[in-house]
C-alpha cells in the first residue's frame, strides 16, 4: 500500500492513496468509510459522470474533523484535511486512511 502526504491547496493536509487511482474505486471507498470509521456524517457528492470520465467527493465528519475524498479518473485517491490541522489530527487522518485502504483490500476480494 503506497501512502504519500503532502501538503496540498491553501497549506491543507493531504493523504494519497497510490495504489487507487481512478474512480472506480468509489464504492469500495464508501462501504469502508461507512462500516469502519462510522462517521458522524457521511455524504456522496456525484460531480461529473460522463462515458469517458467520472469525478466523487466524499465528505465525512469524525471527532470534529471534517474529512474531503477526491475520487476521480484523473489521478489516485485523495483524503482531504483543510482546517484543524494539528499533529494529532494528522495522525487521525493517516490512521483513517490506512483503516480504509486495508478495508477495501478485503472487499475487493
Amino acid at each position: 500500500m503506497n501512502i504519500i502526504e503532502k501538503i496540498g491547496k491553501n497549506n491543507s493536509f493531504v493523504i494519497v492513496l497510490e495504489d487507487y487511482y481512478g474512480s472506480g474505486w468509489v464504492n469500495y471507498i464508501y462501504q469502508a468509510t461507512e462500516n469502519k470509521i462510522v462517521p458522524d456524517r457521511f455524504e456522496k457528492e456525484e460531480i461529473e459522470v460522463s462515458w469517458d470520465y467520472s469525478e466523487y467527493i466524499l465528505l465525512f465528519e469524525k471527532d470534529g474533523l471534517k474529512v474531503k475524498i477526491e475520487i476521480d479518473d484523473l489521478g489516485p485517491v485523495s483524503f482531504i484535511l483543510k482546517e484543524n490541522i494539528t499533529q494529532e489530527n494528522k495522525q487521525k487522518l493517516r490512521e483513517w486512511a490506512t483503516i480504509i485502504a486495508e478495508e477495501v483490500e478485503k472487499i475487493k476480494k
